[in-house]
């Protein structure tokens, strides 16, 4: 994988999957913290008649790190379908589990997006904006369903405190307002 940040401060990252040659390219938020990926999903949640937009920011070193794993996962499946991003969902998110101990609401939403966002690239199956929005809901629904123990909700109280972690199967509809579900 090649990554760079280009003349318009996007990071651009070139990869192989299938044979095939990807290009993304996302936005960079600079800050004194460190660099971050500003990310939006086109497949946004139907929430009471609107659309919610689907974001995040993302450190650059994790984002790459988790396109690597994700990329790499990919590569070894017999195809990209549908099943096969689920199976790639359920192995990133042990991979985080394993290595963290838990699982953030975030990063979960987040490896789903990046999911759909290879998918999209890849191009073999092109998605309506309601079949991905349905895609993103079911992988994330066979994770939680898989993962419920090690789910943790983000909850912030201000934008200056860190945020508090409630277990998912403590408060679930909190998570499913989140991703959509």
């Amino acid at each position: 994988m090649k990554y760079k940040i280009n003349s318009h401060d996007e990071l651009e990252l070139l990869f192989a999957l299938k044979e095939k040659q990807i290009h993304l390219q996302y936005e960079i938020h600079f800050s004194p913290s460190g660099n971050s990926v500003h990310r939006s999903s086109k497949y946004r949640v139907p929430l009471s008649g609107t659309d919610l937009e689907i974001s995040s920011i993302q450190r650059i070193d994790a984002f790459i790190e988790e396109l690597k794993f994700l990329v790499e996962y990919l590569n070894k499946v017999p195809c990209i379908d549908e099943l096969h991003l689920e199976y790639a969902l359920e192995a990133r998110c042990l991979f985080h589990i394993m290595k963290h101990g838990r699982l953030v609401d975030g990063d979960l939403a987040n490896f789903a997006n990046t999911l759909l966002e290879i998918f999209d690239a890849y191009g073999v199956n092109t998605l309506t904006i309601s079949e991905g929005i349905n895609l993103r809901t079911r992988i994330i629904k066979n994770a939680l369903n898989k993962f419920t123990d090690q789910i943790y909700i983000s909850s912030f109280v201000s934008a200056s405190s860190p945020p508090t972690y409630i277990k998912y199967n403590e408060a679930p509809n909190k998570l499913g307002f989140l991703l959509g579900i």
